[in-house]
């Protein structure tokens, strides 16, 4: 997609739907937001780095028939991966509702609905979930992880969870060495 054609504001990542009708756009909002982010305030527990806060993100649907981009969610959160369902109607995000440089740990994923930008939250830990991908039934996502009840440092393994029921499972139980996400389904799932 040309980026120029999405409008004033800053440009985004796109991804195209499967059906080749629309890019979900995430997009940062045209200014950082949160205590002192249009400063060069050093927050405490960003350490004398000169961290500041950062922009939030939120979800656009740029539709190539009519060329018009359209904002689905409209929410202070942070989104570092998101995923459209095979369906077209939902994706799934990680997103955290902080956008400091050392807060990861509050990443959780969502399920937002397109048409409405409702979100409805599908973990709810305090480990840091990472590149969401939609199985290609719609049934599950596929993310990484270290564990999935702390903030904890690793190599990490891959997770699935139920849309459904929130149930996950590790795929990668006594790994050794370390994945290079993104971890991707096959096509047979």
């Amino acid at each position: 997609a040309d980026p120029s054609r999405l409008g004033p504001g800053p440009d985004g990542s796109c991804q195209l739907s499967r059906d080749g009708t629309f890019f979900l756009v995430t997009r940062r909002e045209t200014s950082p937001a949160g205590p002192g982010a249009e400063s060069d305030v050093v927050f405490v527990d960003e350490g004398s780095n000169g961290q500041t806060r950062d922009y939030w993100l939120n979800l656009w649907r740029y539709d190539l028939q009519s060329e018009k981009l359209t904002r689905i969610t409209q929410r202070d959160w942070w989104i570092n991966g998101a995923d459209i369902a095979p369906s077209g109607r939902a994706a799934v995000v990680a997103a955290s509702a902080d956008n400091g440089r050392n807060t990861g740990w509050k990443t959780e994923l969502f399920v937002v609905d397109l048409a409405s930008g409702a979100s409805r939250q599908l973990t709810d830990n305090r480990a840091p979930e990472a590149d969401p991908h939609w199985s290609p039934d719609g049934k599950s996502v596929l993310f990484s992880a270290v564990t999935l009840d702390r903030w904890g440092h690793g190599n990490g393994d891959f997770w699935r969870v139920d849309v459904a029921s929130g149930a996950t499972r590790n795929l990668t139980p006594d790994h050794i060495g370390r994945f290079t996400p993104p971890a991707m389904f096959s096509v047979d799932g």
